[in-house]
């Protein structure tokens, strides 16, 4: 792997899988992120959005398309990952920080439903790096049902 991602290598080596979450919605600030979200998506994230545990793979081929091994490598971190956030996010775990999940949205395109990540890609490429199957993801209540039908976890399958 390189020197690049040092304390990713170590988390690996140790089998560092356990990602503390911020599952409240009403106490997530989502000003303490780096991505410049809208304001409609701040104003109404406790009153439009829910989180829900999805299955981590499944998002990210969706999302990627035949690429999700390219950009979301299981393992490693990808080539356009930036070295200093997955650190920071490691550094962040190991001092038992809860992340908050990534943010996702449903986009109808062309008779397919695609995904995109509207924030969190960092957190998504350790996870995956990681080799974790499962995280919780922020999503529009408006689409609960497609997200539960299609990206469900299900473990043994």
């Amino acid at each position: 792997m390189g020197s690049k991602f040092k304390n990713l290598e170590i988390a690996i080596q140790n089998q560092t899988k356990n990602v503390s979450w911020k599952c409240d919605i009403k106490k997530i600030n989502l000003e303490v992120l780096r991505t410049k979200l809208s304001e409609e998506i701040k104003d109404k994230l406790v009153t439009d959005y829910l989180i829900i545990r999805l299955d981590l793979d499944k998002v990210v081929e969706n999302h990627c398309n035949k690429e999700s091994d390219k950009v979301f490598p299981i393992g490693k971190i990808g080539r356009n990952q930036d070295k200093d956030n997955i650190n920071r996010l490691i550094d962040l775990i190991n001092n038992n920080t809860q992340l908050i999940p990534p943010i996702i949205i449903k986009k109808e395109s062309q008779d397919l439903s695609i995904i995109s990540i509207i924030d969190g890609n960092h957190r998504i490429a350790l996870c995956r790096a990681l080799s974790i199957k499962e995280i919780p993801f922020i999503v529009l209540k408006t689409d609960k049902e497609y997200f539960k039908d299609n990206y469900k976890y299900e473990s043994g399958i």
